[in-house]
């Protein structure tokens, strides 16, 4: 009905970045406090985050202004099935699905693969935990039964990417704690 207009969609945009990045904010406070504390987001905008923290220890009052203070660092939030891109102005151009001729990341274009990969990567234990397990097991599945038909040496295109996204979950898996 033409009621989301550029203005809305970028106030709800805005309103999922804060939501998220408090998410990782009131984390890290807790793991700081709790070294037993197991988080639930991690991913390279998760340690950066947990970096710019680190430079002024805050309490959970502080969270809101800390909070204002970093937020104009990103640029855009997208939530796929996978995680989460949170694209910092700083680090656009290191996207894996930056776009050289428009100069902006091209997030529909984002994939497991790619996206897993990204310096602008987050993920959710909570949320996104057993996509990134049946995204590898899918993949693993599909390398075995390729396998089973031409041989362990059988060299492909497609086997190598599965093996990368079969690699990538496994990084993933073993920070979350899996």
């Amino acid at each position: 009905f033409n009621k989301l207009n550029k203005e809305v969609k970028d106030t709800i945009e805005r309103k999922y970045l804060y939501e998220i990045l408090e998410r990782i904010a009131y984390e890290n406070i807790n793991a700081v406090k709790n070294p037993n504390f197991k988080r639930d987001m991690t991913g390279k905008v998760v340690n950066y985050v947990a970096k710019a923290m680190d430079v002024t220890i805050l309490e959970d009052s502080e969270v809101h202004e800390f909070i204002e203070s970093i937020a104009d660092e990103f640029e855009s939030i997208s939530a796929h099935e996978y995680g989460y891109c949170l694209v910092r102005k700083s680090t656009r151009v290191l996207a894996k699905c930056y776009d050289r001729e428009t100069q902006t990341p091209l997030l529909e274009n984002g994939c497991f693969s790619l996206c897993t990969d990204c310096p602008n990567y987050s993920v959710s234990y909570i949320n996104h935990k057993d996509i990134v397990i049946r995204t590898a097991i899918s993949h693993q599945s599909m390398i075995e039964g390729q396998e089973k038909l031409w041989g362990k040496n059988i060299r492909s295109k497609a086997i190598n990417a599965s093996r990368k996204v079969v690699n990538q979950a496994e990084k993933i898996l073993d920070v979350m704690g899996d």
